[in-house]
């Protein structure tokens, strides 16, 4: 027999782990974070091997099959080998077999006796002491021999009597040496081994191959495994899967798969018709009495622990807003001192300049917050609300306890610099009134100054007083709801049970009529997801010859053959990846179980399941004449346009017409691609793609009439552009950003203009709309040199008023499109660093994500604009989706993340653990939803010849969209409850 070529560049394999651990023995993970972590790694079939156990296979089935991995059942037991210690694991057994099972207790049992003793890859050269078979034929299962062993030899055969095949765990674990290992494994074949375990992650490459041609020379097949126990693997250690051949893999499944099907619940026996009588006190005790334990429950839960806790949160809310006040405030007198130290006021023009500003400033829900400054002496420098006080020594000044309070504030800054303090002091402007308060102070050390602000008490008290009154009220409301629904249920409970009862009768009988309907269609339906065959109805089954569980472990290659074997099925299949809506009826071939032909009418659709896209395979057997004549049917071929040809005719384009009618292909492209199942960012980025090209080629095109630019520059892309989020109803958002020019002439600045108006008009004739705004490049405020650009930025961070953030935020989109990145990127270090510097820009530009309100009425309904004109009655779903850009954009510049895409920030964010992985798929799948709902309206408009626009009427929409918006609305109002709490210090008015 020829050796076998494990490591060949070109020999296809597949990722597979044939050997993994779970908490259910001795590994760290849970089944379905095992699963997990096996998804992530690649892996595409596995086999769960608990040490003796076995208890965790139904639940990695379910977990596995949810991630798309396909699943064998396995298992490790601990067996003796010529007086030492082996593993041997078993796959495609029965799990439920009895003497099987009394085996593992029976393991478990001497474990448990000898708990010194360790299981796995580290216990190997361990004598391990265990039961040995007492008899190979008791259906009971074996007793334990004085010896308390599982001879290799009972175990090979108990695996076999379980319809299972044996496999030698890590061979050279036991035996290092490969001629006495090759000897061993051919004694153990004569016993009835069936494999070896020939790629083990731990071993080398040449060890790995020296096994594969030993196994190959001996007839035994060959598995493999990483045999990972540990949930954070050390460095450099393989985590998950091998690297499989695929010839291996086939010869492997084939020889397990075909044993026992997983076991599954048999259903239920429908329910008598009618309901006894003597039923119906228990069915009441068992409505009321959950009933009244969860009022209970839910009373108990928002008085006992909700309502504290919610206490707290404000409490550590509010100090962290008068701390960012404080922080605010502080950083005027800075400015103040940098322009004394430059020289450009006197030291008294300075703080005075800052003590007015200062003065001035008021915050709170009636404008009366305020700050206060002192000296170290200490020595009022101002209070708005005690002008009295103001320069006057308040060193013996106390409050209502007696507590020298400016003498506090004095030692703690002293101590620490800055901290708070608790003291009483009136309230605000009402020197009757004495309160509680806790201020956050502050020591500005240049001047020898104290600033501070505060919070009472009293307010947060009051809050919570307010939210105990309402829940008081909603409680009893509840109570009496429940009451009367409780009576209803009562007084039909019987009548609906009787009910219930006699439809689960009919569902039974219906459920018989439906499985005959099924049994009897006469094509089979397959259903691949990565290539895999996922789902097979009893039909297709039963013209291929394989049972469920053996079909999840097939790939599409191994039903229709290569693509050499099978060209116009392949070639089909490329083309409903590429767009195709289907293609067939053709003519091929499937490989039945047996390897035996099955001539096929086979038609293909696409499928969009998740994140994973997919084929459904339609076949229906021909007969023996019909499969001699050709096809009837030939592929019907892809859609002309795509987004590639597109672009692609655009860089080729010699002048502005060809380049214009590139661009107006676009509307076409994007409803095929809705129809395949493409995900809405896709096709939103490739129509950004779009744009991107045409503005790099009339660029190119201008340059050619103008000549090289006299400076660096980069055009940049602002807004859905900047974000490559836009759609079909977009219009220009753009900007030149140009090196500074060192003479200070005007070359540039007229290269620049001409430069921006010939792209700007160009991108107008190919159907990007001007902005209203005018922000565009050759609009002269936005082609401006970098030091201006930052010049920008800086004010609107600085001054942060909120009308010119709603004007202007879609400047911190910002990306390059053609011309020279550096610029930009300097530009994005200048805006993180202005931004750093400023944190009471971050509470107003937090405003923009609150100015959409969900538009969720009374019971959920979807309520629409009341504003007369053409948007009147209609909900624009741009503006609805501008939330989750806003809240992204608004993350991304607080922790510095460069993406301007608003899902890839969201993934950056969850990859520096801002947010939670599952606010970032909620979040991300109500933008998907309205972002798939907004392109639908658009390209149905485009086709009919209706303008293209963002408004949808909610009540021309299906019932599961209308569901999926208000989902999605619900999601946006979670977003939205997360940017308050996180830079407002509560919850949005």
């Amino acid at each position: 027999m020829p050796p076998v070529v494990l490591y060949n560049a070109a020999m296809p394999t597949k990722r597979v782990d044939l050997h993994c651990h779970s908490s259910f023995s001795d590994g760290q993970l849970a089944p379905e974070e095992l699963a997990a972590r096996l998804a992530a790694a690649g892996v595409a079939f596995a086999a769960l091997t608990d040490h003796d156990d076995v208890a965790g296979l139904s639940q990695f089935r379910a977990a596995a099959s949810r991630r798309g991995i396909g699943c064998i059942g396995g298992l490790e037991l601990t067996v003796q080998c010529d007086g030492r210690e082996a593993h041997l694991l078993a796959y495609g057994f029965d799990a439920t077999n009895a003497e099987l099972l009394a085996t593992i207790r029976s393991l478990q049992q001497t474990r448990k006796n000898a708990p010194h003793l360790s299981d796995g890859v580290d216990g190997i050269s361990q004598s391990l002491r265990l039961q040995r078979l007492k008899s190979a034929t008791e259906a009971a299962g074996p007793s334990a021999a004085p010896e308390g062993r599982l001879d290799i030899a009972d175990a090979i055969a108990l695996i076999h009597r379980c319809a299972g095949k044996a496999f030698l765990a890590h061979p050279l674990l036991l035996e290092n040496g490969l001629a006495r290992l090759e000897e061993l494994l051919g004694a153990l074949k004569k016993r009835g081994l069936d494999g070896v375990e020939a790629i083990y992650a731990s071993f080398s490459p040449a060890d790995r191959q020296a096994l594969v041609e030993m196994a190959a020379r001996l007839g035994l097949l060959i598995c493999g495994g990483a045999d990972q126990h540990l949930a954070s693997p050390a460095a450099g250690a393989v985590a998950f899967g091998v690297d499989m051949p695929t010839a291996a893999w086939r010869a492997f499944r084939g020889a397990v798969a075909s044993g026992p099907a997983p076991t599954a619940p048999s259903p239920a026996s429908p329910l008598p018709a009618i309901l006894p009588r003597r039923h119906l006190r228990r069915f009441a005790l068992h409505i009321i009495l959950p009933t009244v334990l969860a009022i209970t429950l839910f009373v108990t839960g928002i008085f006992a622990i909700a309502l504290p806790t919610l206490e707290r949160v404000l409490l550590d809310r509010k100090r962290e807003m008068i701390l960012e006040l404080t922080n605010s405030a502080w950083s005027m007198l800075d400015d103040a001192h940098r322009e004394e130290a430059r020289g450009h006021l006197t030291r008294q023009a300075a703080q005075a300049m800052a003590v007015a500003r200062i003065e001035a400033m008021r915050y709170g829900r009636e404008a009366k917050g305020y700050f206060w400054l002192q000296d170290m002496h200490p020595r009022i420098v101002m209070h708005p609300y005690r002008q009295d006080l103001n320069g006057r020594d308040v060193s013996d000044f106390t409050d209502a306890r007696g507590a020298k309070i400016f003498v506090e504030f004095a030692d703690l800054v002293r101590r620490k610099q800055h901290g708070y303090v608790e003291y009483v002091w009136q309230w605000n402007d009402d020197p009757r009134h004495l309160a509680a308060k806790e201020s956050y102070i502050r020591g500005f050390e240049p001047w020898g100054w104290i600033i501070g602000t505060g919070v009472y008490a009293q307010d947060v008290h009051e809050e919570i007083a307010r939210m105990e009154q309402r829940l008081v009220y909603g409680s009893i409301a509840i109570a009496i709801i429940t009451a009367m629904l409780l009576f209803y249920v009562m007084r039909h409970g019987l009548r609906i049970e009787r009910q219930r009862a006699e439809s689960r009768q009919h569902l039974h009988e219906t459920s018989e009529r439906y499985r005959w309907l099924v049994e009897a269609v006469t094509e089979g339906t397959l259903l691949v997801l990565g290539g895999r065959c996922r789902y097979a109805n009893p039909m297709l089954l039963e013209m291929l010859g394989y049972a469920a569980h053996e079909l999840e472990l097939l790939d599409l290659v191994d039903l229709l053959g290569d693509a050499a074997a099978s060209p116009e099925a392949w070639q089909a299949i490329a083309h409903v990846q590429h767009g195709a809506a289907a293609v067939g009826p053709i003519q091929t071939t499937l490989s039945r179980r047996d390897n035996s032909p099955l001539p096929c009418l086979v038609s293909i659709k696409p499928l969009v399941a998740g994140d994973e896209s997919g084929l459904v395979l339609l076949a229906r057997p021909l007969s023996k004449s019909a499969a001699r004549q050709r096809p009837i049917d030939r592929i019907v071929p892809s859609p002309p346009d795509t987004t590639g040809d597109i672009v692609g005719q655009i860089s080729a384009a010699n002048d502005e017409t060809t380049l214009v009618s590139a661009c107006r292909h676009g509307s076409g492209k994007v409803a095929a691609m809705l129809d395949a199942g493409t995900h809405p960012r896709h096709i939103a980025r490739q129509v950004a793609a779009v744009c991107d090209a045409a503005t790099r080629r009339l660029i190119g095109l201008a340059q050619a009439d103008l000549g090289p630019a006299p400076a660096a520059f980069a055009f940049i892309a602002l807004g859905s552009q900047g974000r490559q989020e836009q759609t079909l109803c977009t219009d220009q958002d753009n900007g030149i950003v140009y090196a500074d020019d060192p003479a200070g002439g005007t070359g540039a600045a007229d290269y620049f203009e001409q430069l921006g108006r010939r792209v700007c008009d160009g991108l107008a004739h190919a159907g990007y709309e001007r902005c209203r705004g005018e922000v565009m490049a050759d609009n002269p405020k936005w082609r401006q040199p970098l030091e201006t650009w930052k010049s920008y930025f800086t004010r609107w961070i600085v001054r942060a008023e909120p009308r010119e953030l709603l004007d202007f935020n879609i400047f911190f989109d910002f990306r390059a499109v053609a011309g020279d990145a550096s610029l930009v990127e300097s530009l994005l270090r200048h805006v993180q660093q202005s931004v750093a510097a400023a944190p009471d820009f971050f509470p107003h530009f937090a405003q923009h994500a609150l100015l959409f309100r969900p538009p969720l009425g009374l019971f959920g309904r979807i309520v629409t604009s009341k504003a007369d004109g053409d948007a009147a009655g209609l909900l624009d779903l741009k503006a609805a989706m501008m939330p989750v850009v806003s809240f992204a954009r608004l993350y991304a510049l607080r922790h510095r993340v460069a993406a301007t895409g608003t899902l890839d920030r969201l993934a950056a964010l969850v990859d520096a653990a801002v947010i939670p992985e599952t606010t970032f798929r909620e979040t991300q799948a109500a933008y998907e939803s309205m972002m798939r709902l907004r392109l639908r309206h658009q390209c149905d408009a485009a086709a009919s010849g209706s303008p293209v626009n963002n408004l949808i009427d909610p009540d021309a929409l299906g019932h599961i969209e209308r569901a999926v918006l208000k989902e999605s609305f619900t999601e946006i109002e979670a977003v939205q409850r997360r940017v308050s709490y996180d830079f407002l210090g509560g919850p949005a008015a």
